[in-house]
């Protein structure tokens, strides 16, 4: 602003349409004053904080509680009360608008309600941490979803020096069990399969719902020996029992695993690999040259 009279405000004269649409829009509530101090024109947000639409001809001392020094430029703290009796704090700038003799004409003054930016930013602030959390959460079970737990497979894959695991989990009959009892019922398998595993792995392992009946658990940190137990927990304790209409309704899991020693690019390939080997090899009641050639090399680098 030039503290000029210009073509978009003149004093006296009704404001042009191009002040008045900055008006319209800017978040900070304005208002054009004379020389005497009375409104000439405002826009929306100051007339709502001082609950006056029509502030066109009343003086700005009417407004402003203390306004000994309304016409002096610069910045100010004042205060403003509005209709009803509401003080509002706020930061007021003011500046003289001025012909080009210098004679002053009357006065900008624009005035931020900082609790109300503050206010805003915190609702900005929490709803961008939801979208965030959204988008690297699966909404049924409340785990991680498939992207948040590539994003920190890549992390740890990163990590030369850092030894992990991936466990790999896939109910047994699921499609069966959303044919027979519907999807409402397949939900609840999958929110108490999502809890069981928690439950049975390490607090800082990350457990994720990577597919529609696949189950991920990254484990940081973790040897061979600690891979291998937390595996077999899962194998021994991963059963769900839902009461369905009366009946019990019993469902386990089949689970494979793999180290990042061997080769970390191709962790979660061989955990999937060996946890649908391990899926067969139940079934069938034997024991899989896969499952004994993982074995091998898990040994190799526990």
């Amino acid at each position: 602003m030039s503290g000029r009279v210009s073509d978009l405000v003149m004093i006296g004269l009704p404001v042009t349409e191009a002040w008045g649409s900055l008006l319209k829009h800017i978040r900070e509530g304005v208002w054009v004053l004379d020389a005497d101090g009375h409104v000439l024109s405002s826009n929306t947000i100051v007339e709502r904080w001082l609950e006056q639409p029509r502030l066109r001809g009343t003086s700005c001392s009417e407004w402003i509680v203390e306004p000994s020094n309304w016409a002096e430029e610069g910045e100010a703290s004042v205060e403003i009360r509005s209709a009803s009796g509401i003080v509002r704090k706020v930061d007021m700038v003011t500046e003289a608008l001025k012909d080009d003799k210098g004679q002053i004409l009357g006065f900008l003054q624009v005035f931020t309600d900082h609790s109300t930016g503050r206010a805003f930013d915190a609702v900005l602030v929490e709803e961008v941490q939801r979208m965030a959390r959204l988008a690297g959460e699966d909404p049924l079970t409340g785990l991680a979803n498939r992207r948040a737990f590539d994003e920190a497979l890549n992390h740890v894959r990163t990590d030369q020096s850092r030894r992990f695991g991936v466990i790999v989990i896939d109910l047994d009959g699921f499609k069966s069990i959303n044919d027979s009892y519907g999807h409402r019922v397949g939900d609840r398998v999958l929110i108490a399969f999502g809890e069981r595993i928690k439950g049975l792995v390490r607090e800082d392992d990350l457990v994720a719902r990577i597919g529609g009946d696949e189950f991920a658990v990254l484990l940081p940190h973790v040897t061979m020996v600690g891979l291998t137990e937390a595996a077999e927990r899962l194998r021994d304790g991963l059963v769900v029992e839902l009461d369905v209409n009366g009946s019990p309704l019993r469902v386990r899991g089949s689970v494979g695993y793999a180290h990042s020693g061997p080769d970390p690019a191709t962790v979660v390939e061989r955990a999937d690999k060996w946890m649908y080997q391990h899926k067969a090899t139940r079934e069938s009641g034997g024991i899989s040259a896969l499952a004994e050639e993982e074995e091998r090399i898990n040994r190799r680098v526990g």
